[in-house]
């Protein structure tokens, strides 16, 4: 589409770009102005944004190791993700006997010296016990890409 009174020339493509791509525009001599005479001719190129943020985040260290023994009874679980993360709450992170029963009654907080998301048990873990810490699928990042959730275990010391 061009206007004479502006000489602005735009292309609509019949269908969206590609995300991420470079693409080259060219202007060629056969376009004139009113009077006949010949443009130079220009290229250039440009390169369209890159999708969103569409990686889930991960659990890429947690504390205790899975399968970890010999576990201090009071020190807390934590769990490191790759990326920031919603929505880690005492509904989304627990941990209980793996043998089965209640949660452990725990808060959950944000450290945000260690970049980890930290649950506080409210009493000491019975010895030599197997425990099961868990966070769940309702985590997400901040582009709303859901966790797939983490299950690991760990067994106390005496």
């Amino acid at each position: 589409m061009t206007s004479d009174s502006t000489t602005v020339a735009r292309l609509h493509p019949d269908s969206p770009l590609a995300d991420g791509t470079t693409y080259t525009a060219t202007l060629t001599n056969a376009i004139t102005d009113n009077a006949g005479n010949h443009f130079a001719g220009a290229t250039w190129t440009f390169t369209t944004a890159a999708p969103g943020d569409t990686t889930p985040p991960t659990v890429t260290n947690t504390i205790p190791k899975n399968g970890a023994t010999g576990a201090s009874r009071t020190n807390n679980i934590t769990a490191a993700f790759s990326e920031t993360v919603t929505n880690v709450t005492t509904s989304t992170f627990t941990l209980k006997p793996t043998s089965g029963g209640a949660n452990v009654s725990a808060k959950v907080t944000f450290n945000s010296t260690g970049g980890r998301w930290v649950l506080n048990p409210d009493v000491t873990l019975d010895p030599t016990t197997s425990y099961t810490a868990t966070i769940t699928n309702g985590v997400t990042d901040l582009a709303g890409n859901p966790f797939a959730g983490i299950t690991w275990t760990f067994t106390t010391g005496a």
